[in-house]
């Protein structure tokens, strides 16, 4: 399995200013893009930018520059959101977007329905214009985290509409329709056609892929190579 870093700038985990970014991107280099199961797109290591907007733009010119002594072509840099190529960025993405206007909090909301928003998403024409990487929002169901009186996680969560979780072969019906829009769609994609599915392990939002007591045998991990591979 191939992997990149999710750089998560956000509260906390903040980095600040274009001498911590110039120190993140020699750490990169050094430490990641190197490896042979490193994901990189046309010869480029790739990395996503959590919260673009706190990402420095002198920064990632320099993580540019300090590939390419290092040896690379150069790195792809996506951003999750807005994001525009003068900014330092070549890729468009985001981590996970779900409905959220008009619903309530006393129900949960059909599988069905996260999924006909995460493709509207897809088909959105306000996106940037740079290559696109989908996301499929697998699972939104927060309320281990949420609290109205801090007795959640740390100091507990906002509270937000929850998300029926589908079954595999609703997972795999999913990941076809995403292989459907890169194919129909082959000019906003990645050369690669890199796709995203969150999340691996959030568990604590609902959405999780990693094998656990409820699927020990990994359904929807089979659901998922079905779909991109047809076995």
């Amino acid at each position: 399995m191939e992997f990149c870093l999710l750089i998560a700038n956000h509260g906390g985990a903040e980095i600040v200013g274009p001498d911590a970014w110039r120190q993140a991107a020699d750490y990169w280099i050094a430490n990641y893009f190197s490896h042979p199961r490193y994901l990189r797109a046309e010869g480029k290591p790739v990395i996503m930018i959590f919260s673009p907007k706190g990402a420095n733009k002198d920064g990632l010119a320099y993580l540019q520059g300090a590939a390419k002594k290092a040896g690379f072509a150069g790195v792809w840099v996506a951003g999750c959101g807005n994001v525009r190529a003068e900014e330092g960025f070549q890729i468009a993405t985001a981590y996970n977007t779900k409905p959220s206007k008009g619903l309530g909090l006393e129900e949960i909301y059909p599988y069905k329905l996260l999924v006909d928003w995460n493709v509207a998403e897809w088909n959105r024409k306000d996106r940037p214009a740079l290559p696109y990487i989908p996301v499929a929002t697998q699972g939104w169901d927060r309320r281990p985290w949420e609290a109205k009186n801090g007795e959640g996680l740390g100091k507990g969560s906002g509270v937000s509409p929850h998300f029926a979780r589908g079954t595999p072969e609703e997972l795999e019906r999913y990941m076809t329709r995403m292989a459907d829009w890169m194919d129909a769609n082959p000019n906003q994609v990645t050369r690669d056609r890199l796709g995203l599915i969150y999340a691996w392990n959030e568990i604590g939002e609902g959405g999780w892929l990693v094998p656990c007591k409820d699927d020990p045998d990994g359904e929807y991990l089979k659901a998922i190579r079905r779909a991109v591979l047809g076995k």
